[in-house]
């Protein structure tokens, strides 16, 4: 490459060229990597339901989406592109996956083997969406198996700032674990607690460690980092920008077509504070499903009566400044090294130290002790 001064893109296209693949005709398939909380729902939620309401748009740019009969597996609904995701873990089941090689070995010698034949033979482009290809043990290389006989595999993985998604994904992850927090079969950990034990193993899964993973594979034709703190909206910026032939989709989503199921999450504070206060045996008949409606009314009532002047003025325990400082630094040197002409129009490190500083209270957790 250094050699005859070429980028790793046009690397890549030469060598494709040379192994008699045409860009200009050859189909492709294009893979949302995640990770979790970066969009996935909301672009599963938009590609699924196009099949039915808004399927013009991709019949007119000749793409397809594998549904759960092509996919089968433990997800379905929106999410069956997972069931590929976990037949990629490296030792599936006893990598955390839910699909064990029996179950893989179905989907790999199922429909989806013909699906994939007919529709390249018919020139079409393959969409896939699953935020467990964020997972550490991906084998990339069995992926690229999997997908034959498409030759050209095109990732993109969502970039949020950690102080952004961190709060979120700790907020999704303690959500899924509600019944057993109220059981009493884990601890219920704040935000802080939850950092301290695992911020290494989450840091593993942001989108710079997972785009450096598939770089790194060397499997695919490209692979590119989408910037969600951009103006332009998630899917507008990833099919106007990411996906490649794209034009009446983007056209459709500029004129207003939307994702039915956005994920929108929420704070657990007050649910943490519920569920405490359940297993000191004062909030009786308390389960997963009256919580979010037991934790607004306390919230409601110490507003009430004072305790707090608004539901947020809580006493906060928040993280401490050394690892704050840390975390600040590891955004600013993703920031300049990924989106150097963004980062400078946003203020470069004093436009990252403002924004890190009016987000700090989402580094903090209800002192549910006090």
């Amino acid at each position: 490459m250094k050699r005859h001064k070429l980028s790793e893109r046009e690397a890549k296209e030469n060598l494709m060229s040379n192994c008699g693949v045409d860009y200009s005709t050859e189909p492709y398939v294009f893979i949302y990597a995640g990770p979790h909380k970066t969009g996935t729902t909301s672009i599963q939620s938009f590609i699924y339901n196009s099949l039915g309401k808004n399927a013009s748009y991709l019949v007119e740019d000749k793409f397809a989406i594998p549904t759960f009969d092509e996919l089968p597996g433990v997800f379905g609904g929106l999410g069956p592109g997972l069931n590929l995701a976990h037949c990629m873990l490296e030792n599936y089941v006893k990598d955390g996956g839910q699909m064990n090689i029996a179950m893989c070995n179905r989907l790999r010698f199922g429909a989806l083997p013909l699906y994939l034949e007919k529709h390249r033979n018919q020139s079409h482009n393959i969409l896939i969406v699953a935020e467990d290809f964020d997972r550490i043990t991906i084998n990339h290389s069995r992926l690229s198996y999997y997908l034959r006989p498409y030759k050209r595999i095109r990732v993109v993985v969502g970039y949020r700032r950690q102080h952004d998604w961190l709060p979120s994904w700790y907020n999704q992850i303690v959500d899924l674990y509600t019944q057993k927090y109220i059981q009493g079969e884990f601890p219920y950990p704040n935000f802080l607690q939850w950092i301290d034990g695992r911020y290494n193993e989450f840091r593993q899964v942001h989108a710079i460690e997972v785009a450096t993973r598939f770089r790194n594979s060397g499997v695919f034709e490209s692979v590119d980092i989408l910037n969600m703190h951009d103006e332009v909206s998630l899917l507008e910026d990833l099919f106007c920008n990411y996906v490649l032939n794209a034009n009446a989709t983007c056209r459709g989503i500029k004129e207003g077509a939307t994702p039915t199921k956005p994920n929108i999450g929420r704070t657990h504070e007050y649910e943490r504070l519920a569920t405490k206060a359940h297993l000191r045996g004062k909030l009786p008949n308390y389960h997963a499903a009256i919580a979010p409606k037991v934790a607004e009314k306390i919230k409601i009532t110490a507003v009430r009566m004072g305790i707090f002047k608004d539901g947020d003025a809580y006493p906060r325990i928040c993280l401490n400044q050394t690892f704050l400082d840390q975390l600040l630094q590891t955004e600013m040197e993703q920031e300049r090294k990924h989106f150097p002409p963004w980062y400078n129009s946003q203020g470069g490190d004093e436009g990252l130290r403002k924004a890190f500083q009016n987000a700090k209270h989402k580094l903090c957790s209800m002192d549910d002790e006090q």
